[in-house]
Order: C-alpha cells, then sequence, then structure tokens
C-alpha cells in the first residue's frame, strides 16, 4: 500500500480599475456614445510540499510519513506555479436611434510565461447590429413580424502558456532520502508566442406575433493559430 501526504497554498490577486464616460445625443438627437478603459492586474501563485510513504509502517495503523522500516521506499517532492499578466482594454460603444449599434474593443496583454520579446500582444473585436423593425415603418407588417436585427460581429482573443516552458526545467524531488532531480519529458518549444483564435459570426433575430415566437439564426467560424498541443 501506500501514504501520501500533501499541502497546498494558492495566493490570487486581481485588480481591475475601470473608467467610463458616456454622451447622450454626441453629434445629433439620437446619437449616444460611451467609452471606456480598464486595467487588469493578475497574480497566481502557488506551491506546496508532497511526501509518499511506500513502506511498511513501523507502527501499524499510525499514518505519519515518518512511520516507515524502509526509507529506500520515501519520496517527496515540492511544486512550484508563479503566473502575472497585466492587461490594458478600451471599449467604444456607439448607438443611433435604438436601431443601429457598434461596438468597438482593443485589449493589450502582457504575461509572465512568454519570452520578453513576444510577451506582449494586442487583439481587436468589433460588432455591429441593424434592428431593422425599428429603422424602418414596416406598417401591418409589424402585426406579424415585431421585431428584427441583424448582427455581425469579429473577435480576436489570446491565451498565454503555462510557465516555465521557455527552458529545460528540473524536476527536484527526494526518493529514499536521497535527492535527486529528473530531466524534463520534452524538449521546451522554440519561439513561444501567444496562443490566438480569430472568430466571425453572422446572425440573425426574428420575433413573430408580438414576440411571442421567437427565431435566432447564427453561422460563426472560428480559426485557432499558434495552438500548443
Amino acid at each position: 500500500g501506500r501514504f501520501d501526504k500533501a499541502i497546498n497554498k494558492d495566493k490570487v490577486l486581481n485588480t481591475d480599475i475601470m473608467v467610463t464616460a458616456h454622451k447622450n445625443d454626441l453629434f445629433a438627437k439620437g446619437f449616444n456614445a460611451s467609452i471606456s478603459g480598464m486595467f487588469n492586474s493578475y497574480s497566481y501563485n502557488a506551491s506546496g510540499v508532497k511526501g509518499e510513504n511506500w513502506s511498511k509502517f513501523i507502527v501499524p495503523g499510525v499514518y505519519s510519513l515518518s512511520n516507515y522500516t524502509d526509507i529506500t521506499r520515501t519520496k517527496s517532492s515540492e511544486t512550484r506555479y508563479v503566473v502575472q499578466s497585466q492587461s490594458l482594454l478600451g471599449m467604444l460603444n456607439l448607438s443611433y436611434k435604438n436601431y443601429l449599434f457598434l461596438d468597438l474593443t482593443g485589449r493589450n496583454d502582457i504575461n509572465s510565461t512568454l519570452p520578453i520579446e513576444a510577451n506582449s500582444t494586442f487583439y481587436p473585436s468589433a460588432s455591429a447590429a441593424f434592428v431593422f423593425t425599428e429603422a424602418f415603418d414596416l406598417g401591418k407588417t409589424k402585426d406579424v413580424l415585431s421585431y428584427g436585427k441583424l448582427r455581425l460581429a469579429y473577435g480576436e482573443s489570446a491565451n498565454g502558456a503555462d510557465p516555465y516552458l521557455l527552458d529545460a526545467t528540473y524536476s527536484v524531488s527526494a526518493f529514499g532520502g536521497q535527492p535527486t532531480n529528473s530531466v524534463p519529458s520534452s524538449l521546451p518549444p522554440e519561439k513561444l508566442v501567444f496562443q490566438k483564435a480569430k472568430s466571425m459570426e453572422v446572425g440573425l433575430n426574428l420575433g413573430f406575433l408580438n414576440d411571442r415566437i421567437n427565431l435566432d439564426l447564427t453561422y460563426y467560424d472560428i480559426v485557432s493559430e499558434q495552438h500548443l498541443g
């Protein structure tokens, strides 16, 4: 049999600062605009120790890492996991007479798990919507088609890698009371960069009979790049 004991400690610090300004009737009546800026700082720090006892117990029924008869059948290990990132985000929201909408965003991330020359990336997104049942006088048609909206969106996203992939990292532990160092099972990747995804979406929302019946049609396409598998 085996007895093991692990102690893990996690610390997460997440800070957001956001500022927003809004103005109605900015350039014309019914033209509204909002602009926002946000800063995010994220830090994750985890550490842990683990001991294993595969030996026959000196005292039966006493579950302790030091209760062994054969030190060569004991093992200990220590883990550490540290990630830090910072992000800047800008958002612009425009609307006109409650039937035309445009949202634009831009975000820049800096991640500690990537090499210095590639640890910063910018990615945008945009979405537009047109509520044609509000823009046009449909007359009696609106008794049947009570709501109609066309949607179009494009967006990019990015993710950093796991830590400690830039160089060959040895695993330090102990076995049988003796310290051990283990080489990694795989070589570190060359030119490690952000994993990115690009998405495009087209949609149509329809409401019938005073929105008693609703229909939502969506087509989307997602392409992932520079994926670490």
